[in-house]
């Protein structure tokens, strides 16, 4: 038994279009396909826009402020 790793195209039809390896040799092989995921050159028909994050000025802490657990929680660790 071999793993090999090939690049799958898979029609609209759902046909799949595959090359083999030269040393693989003629005939029928038994096989297991997993697919992972979409090749990156893949295009994409409605791609995603960017995420936008809402970006928040913080003014007026204190510069020595650290929010360790010791500095939040007292001794007793409530």
């Amino acid at each position: 038994m071999r793993a090999i790793e090939v690049t799958i195209n898979v029609s609209p039809d759902g046909t799949v279009d595959l090359e083999g390896t030269p040393d693989l040799p003629p005939g029928k092989h038994h096989a297991l396909l997993v697919v992972d995921k979409p090749h990156p050159d893949t295009t994409q028909d409605n791609p995603k826009p960017p995420l936008e994050f809402h970006i928040s000025a913080w003014e007026g802490w204190p510069a020595d402020c650290t929010y360790r657990r010791e500095d939040i929680y007292g001794d007793d660790g409530r």
